[in-house]
């Protein structure tokens, strides 16, 4: 569909019509009259000014409205070129809301069934249980485990190089509540845990980054992640209570106490037995036991 000027400025260019062809059809009878009829040669010489001042504005009007139209048109094709431009950012904000609404919803399930837990937390006196585990360090642990899968659905709705120094931040508050469970704070040997991936994490990514594509960053960054927490969580659980975890239960007297802080040992302590050899010799307990 053709643009069109709006109501008033085509008003305004029918009256300029009007209004001059009115003066031009006036001018041509009066000098029909003043040639033909009552020759009057001052009369005529006056009609003719009249009849050009109509033509004038009959021309002045005809100019205006094309302009008005081109205006119109312009303005239409403008807002089409932009929609059209618009649109996909427009579509992928949509599906951006849509994916935050349905986290949200999730966060608020999970929040619920937290909330519960805090209920029947049992009182700080009372022994811990099951594998050993405080109640403080699962809540924290449920949380940061919520905030670190927003921040990495974030991160793979809007990824980019800076998604670096997010990873970095998550690895320093999982360090932090990992390290503050056990009580490890006055062992220097835990510092390197962040000091090292605070120095090679950004090194290594940036020549990742230079030789590949941000997909394969994110999935080297999350892999990371994954590995460290699960890592930093298994070598200082070995060397705080003596058993590996997700493969050793706790035995009664390397149960958490005082809070759910367990006896604070020395990392890497030369009367400690090799992290690596520890999980050996559980897989071969394991093992024994299925058999």
């Amino acid at each position: 569909m053709t643009a069109q000027p709006e109501l008033s400025e085509r008003l305004a260019v029918y009256s300029a019509y009007a209004f001059s062809t009115g003066i031009v059809v006036l001018s041509l009878i009066s000098m029909y009259n003043d040639t033909l009829v009552e020759p009057d040669s001052r009369a005529l010489v006056l009609d003719m000014i009249f009849l050009l001042i109509g033509l004038f504005i009959l021309y002045g009007a005809r100019r205006l409205g094309r302009r008005l139209t081109f205006a119109a048109q312009a303005e239409q094709e403008l807002s089409e070129l932009m929609l059209r431009r618009l649109e996909p950012l427009v579509s992928e904000l949509a599906s951006t809301q849509v994916a935050i609404r349905e986290l949200s919803d999730r966060v608020d399930a999970i929040g619920r069934r937290v909330s519960r837990l805090q209920l029947l937390q049992p009182p700080a006196g009372a022994a811990p249980q099951g594998e050993g585990i405080s109640q403080g360090f699962l809540i924290r642990s449920m949380y940061l485990s919520l905030l670190t899968m927003g921040a990495l659905l974030l991160l793979y709705l809007r990824l980019t190089p800076n998604s670096i120094y997010v990873i970095l931040i998550l690895i320093l508050l999982w360090w932090y509540v990992i390290t503050d469970e056990y009580g490890m704070f006055g062992d220097t040997a835990v510092y390197l845990f962040i000091i090292l991936p605070i120095l090679l994490l950004p090194a290594v990514s940036l020549v990742l980054l230079a030789y590949s594509t941000l997909q394969t960053l994110y999935i080297f960054l999350f892999v990371t992640l994954v590995l460290y927490v699960v890592g930093y969580y298994s070598l200082v659980t070995y060397y705080a209570t003596g058993r590996v975890p997700f493969i050793e239960k706790p035995a009664p007297d390397n149960r958490m106490r005082n809070g759910g802080h367990a006896v604070p040992k020395k990392l890497f302590s030369p009367s400690k037995e090799p992290f690596l050899r520890g999980v050996a010799r559980a897989l071969r307990r394991k093992m024994k036991e299925f058999r």
